[in-house]
């Protein structure tokens, strides 16, 4: 009986510590100005966001994140990035890194129509793949 509960807590433990808590757009934390790459300036209405959520699974690890092969920023848990591209095709990127990190890379195409707010969301899955796909939240 002692060992079936101790499995069950342990069990409920591992469980609980990979899973995510979703960030709603607004309450994850800007990236901070050291973690934006390449002289990109940010502005807080652009709109595009790419968000990261707060996720136990990689949370060792940055996401950096591209526009058309470019480097924008570094994201951590619970941050976001807002930014500017011009109306068109596009191709956005996230890249998994770190010392302990798996390099994974994902990419999303998108046409972009002038100042439509996209929001798109990064995420570490089940086995640690890296997750990046448009979202509504």
């Amino acid at each position: 009986m002692q060992t079936t509960t101790l499995g069950l807590v342990v069990m409920a433990a591992l469980v609980g510590g990979c899973s995510t808590t979703v960030i709603r757009t607004e309450q994850a934390k800007h990236v901070p100005s050291a973690q934006i790459l390449e002289g990109f300036t940010l502005d807080q209405s652009d709109p595009v966001v790419i968000k990261r959520n707060d996720v136990f699974a990689a949370s060792g690890c940055r996401f950096r994140v591209y526009a058309d092969g470019k480097p924008i920023a570094d994201l951590w848990r619970a941050e976001k990035v807002q930014f500017t591209l011009a109306a068109g095709r596009h191709v956005l990127s996230a890249e998994v890194q770190g010392a302990l990190c798996a390099g994974q890379l994902k990419e999303v195409t998108v046409e972009l129509r002038d100042k439509a707010l996209r929001v798109f969301l990064l995420d570490a899955g089940l086995n640690n793949e890296l997750v990046f796909q448009e979202t509504a939240f």
